[in-house]
């Protein structure tokens, strides 16, 4: 019998968690922080730039960004579409899909800047970082990123025309 996606996740984070624990206990060493290091960074400098972070593998986030402060599903209308979220305290959000990350999110609270941009940016000021926009809305505009492999799109949010919020997704879904 084959577990929801969700659920398998859910179960691994548990199982790393409990094992990355145990080994800590039983010989802490110091790591190297990696490029994905929330503390490789000062608080409020710039996060990886969010497309780079799309295919992240579980180990490989929880290395380099520890445990999530939260973790919380997410159902779609579908099996297929349901989520698992890990928000970090920064106002990352990593959405799982299948073991991987498949979107990213950087709240109206995150102090850094993703894709050359800080949260109350103008709407001129993402035109001008990431081109024209292929979607746009009263409050959002959806945005065309270079292939990584597979096609990368951004989703920005605007209140009164300022940035509030950041999603960069894979767009095959």
């Amino acid at each position: 019998m084959m577990l929801r996606p969700s659920i398998a996740l859910l179960l691994a984070l548990g199982l790393v968690a409990g094992a990355e624990r145990a080994a800590a206990q039983a010989s802490p060493q110091p790591q190297e922080p990696s490029a994905f290091d929330g503390s490789a960074a000062p608080s409020g400098a710039s996060a990886p730039d969010g497309p780079e972070l799309i295919g992240l593998e579980l180990q490989t986030a929880l290395r380099s960004f520890g445990p999530p402060q939260h973790v919380y599903p997410i159902r779609g209308d579908q099996p297929w579409q349901d989520d698992v979220v890990f928000f970090y305290s920064t106002h990352l959000y990593l959405y799982w899909y299948d073991d991987r990350v498949w979107q990213v999110r950087f709240d109206r609270n995150f102090e850094g800047s993703v894709l050359g941009l800080s949260m109350g940016a103008s709407r001129e000021d993402a035109q001008k970082s990431l081109g024209k926009p292929i979607a746009s809305r009263e409050d959002w505009e959806i945005f065309q990123l270079p292939d990584r492999g597979f096609p990368v799109r951004a989703r920005l949010f605007f209140t009164s025309d300022r940035l509030s919020d950041i999603y960069i997704y894979r767009s095959d879904f």
